[in-house]
């Protein structure tokens, strides 16, 4: 439940950038550049970086917490996990290919971790297939979009949040619904 923390971290260094932060058109990767140039300076870049970070350790270790995951769910929202955890340790100026290593598991793993997980999930937990189904199904369609230059009036930041930000919607989803259903009947059950 805590992976919305990026959110929140993500505002509060766009409100130190150097003048007005460009959310629709600036790549959310800029806001962890440690460099500052004249026209745009990340001042809080080590609080990005360290969200990332914690943005993928808050993935990776929840997903034993998931019940009933399936292997290759796992397996691919733990990947997804680690290549936050490289964003976050090689930021876009420093190690460009480390950064990018890292980025395109979060593009196409996780998204595709949450379509299997709502595939897998509808037999036995219909609200859970529908959420992972949802926000894999958004995000891998925010993917396809960003990297095909079509940006439907969100701009290249705004498509970019969308597909990369999918799997902290999605374990946020998962970790509410856990805790609502263990306070409904006393005990961890899955959600129908």
């Amino acid at each position: 439940m805590a992976t919305p923390q990026v959110f929140v971290v993500d505002l509060w260094v766009q409100a130190a950038w150097r003048g007005p932060y460009p959310v629709l058109d600036g790549y959310l990767s800029d806001l962890g550049n440690t460099a500052c140039l004249p026209d745009a300076c990340s001042a809080r870049h080590a609080l990005m970086n360290a969200s990332f970070v914690c943005l993928g350790l808050l993935l990776g270790m929840g997903l034993p917490l998931v019940p009933a995951s399936p292997r290759r769910v796992r397996t691919l929202v733990g990947l997804a996990a680690l290549g936050w955890c490289l964003v976050g340790v090689a930021p876009e100026n420093e190690s460009m290919p480390l950064h990018l290593a890292g980025a395109l598991p979060i593009f196409f793993c996780g998204n595709a971790g949450m379509i299997l997980d709502g595939l897998h999930s509808w037999s036995h937990d219909r609200r859970r297939a529908v959420w992972s189904g949802f926000t894999g199904a958004v995000g891998s369609a925010a993917t396809g979009l960003f990297l095909g230059g079509q940006f439907l009036g969100l701009g290249q930041g705004g498509m970019e949040r969308l597909a990369v930000y999918a799997p902290a919607l999605w374990a946020a989803g998962l970790g509410a619904a856990s805790v609502l259903t263990r306070a409904d009947t006393g005990r961890a059950a899955p959600l129908r």
